[in-house]
């Protein structure tokens, strides 16, 4: 299974204090994207119970974003990750054995540990149900989720979302 979000070489971080330029929402350059994207360093965990998924975006995150990611199996293992460190972002499997993603969820956020919650399925229809959670859902497999996870590391700055 191909995971791949978009392949891009590796960007240069800016020095500490430097500012960014303003984001264009009308650009369509994808090594642009990655390369803001990478100048922010968001702290960034995957938590999913199939391990080939879970790597492959893991590798795609940290080789084409330059973020620093982790991983978890399940909701016990983020669980723990969360309690010694804080992450930008947790991207969440929404069906995995013993607590899903939606139970996991607000588990997570009761830690202080997360600053922005997004549930990830393979299957479309958790948006109404996510939201209501105050998280929000991306569908795996759908057109926009290149655009609407870079859209999420894009708001990461500075250890919160903006």
């Amino acid at each position: 299974m191909d995971v791949r979000i978009f392949s891009t070489s590796r960007a240069t971080a800016v020095a500490a204090g430097d500012e960014l330029p303003p984001a264009d929402p009308q650009s369509s350059n994808q090594g642009e994207v990655a390369e803001r994207i990478a100048q922010m360093a968001c702290h960034v965990l995957v938590v999913d119970d199939d391990h080939v998924y879970r790597h492959g975006l893991v590798e795609t995150l940290a080789a084409d974003y330059d973020a620093i990611v982790e991983e978890a199996g399940d909701a016990h293992e983020a669980r723990q990750k969360v309690a010694i460190g804080f992450f930008d972002v947790v991207l969440l499997d929404v069906q995995m054995p013993e607590v899903d993603g939606f139970k996991a969820g607000p588990m997570l956020r009761a830690s202080g540990g997360v600053g922005h919650l997004v549930l990830m399925s393979s299957e479309p229809g958790y948006q109404d149900r996510a939201l209501a959670l105050g998280m929000q859902f991306l569908c795996k497999h759908a057109e926009g989720f290149t655009r609407s996870l870079e859209e999420i590391l894009l708001h990461c700055r500075g250890g919160r979302i903006q």
